[in-house]
């Protein structure tokens, strides 16, 4: 699936209207309600419900369209709709492992989450460095908790089985602002490593939009 996810040259995707058909035909190789089971999601006459950063996403399996359940009017964006889709394509009946790791950590990871795939977590040290707190305030309106650790510590669930940890240090004058990201042990099971890279993406942009 990452070729769908790298752009050609001169070439971006922006809008949740350029999933690949590939996506929709992948999803329906099983039943959906199988998909919205396992995504712990629900499905009602082809719409699946699905939970994105607290907010609900509809996904109309039968005219391949997203769209928010609150009707704000906001496009979807192709990362959300990408990662959505796919997660409702591959996630499997479990619940999280319970078990924070880096994301070299998972099979695959350290090749994959280096250079062009790299977490982005010096974003949020640059948004929230000089204010930890406004990353707890971020998280919150987004269905987040506050964890213990660093000088701001949260956690939040992207997707029903995909939540993710970050903790940070705040900045000073002897030593700049540091933070890390964490997912389950299980995310992999869920979607693939370049499905829960633009998870990541989504996650990131969502707290510093709202911080």
């Amino acid at each position: 699936m990452e070729q769908f996810l790298k752009n050609p040259p001169q070439r971006t995707y922006v809008d949740s209207s350029e999933i690949h058909n590939h996506h929709w035909e992948v999803l329906h190789k099983r039943p959906l309600e199988t998909s919205a089971r396992s995504a712990a999601a629900t499905l009602s006459d082809g719409i699946f419900t699905l939970s994105l950063l607290g907010r609900d996403l509809l996904i109309d399996s039968k005219k391949r369209l997203f769209s928010w359940a609150d009707g704000r009017g906001d496009n979807v964006s192709f990362q959300e709709a990408l990662a959505a889709i796919s997660y409702l394509a591959n996630a499997i009946e479990t619940e999280p492992a319970g078990e924070w790791i880096s994301f070299r950590e998972i099979p695959g990871g350290e090749g994959f989450f280096r250079g062009p795939h790299a977490i982005a977590t010096k974003s949020i040290e640059r948004r929230f460095g000089e204010n930890p707190r406004g990353l707890a305030e971020a998280a919150l309106k987004l269905g987040g908790k506050e964890e213990e650790g660093g000088d701001s510590s949260v956690s939040l669930f992207a997707l029903p089985r995909a939540p993710f940890l970050i903790v940070l240090w705040g900045g000073d004058d002897e030593e700049p602002a540091r933070a890390t990201m964490l997912t389950d042990r299980r995310i992999h099971l869920h979607m693939p490593l370049d499905v829960i890279w633009a998870l990541t993406n989504i996650t990131i942009s969502n707290l510093i939009r709202g911080g």
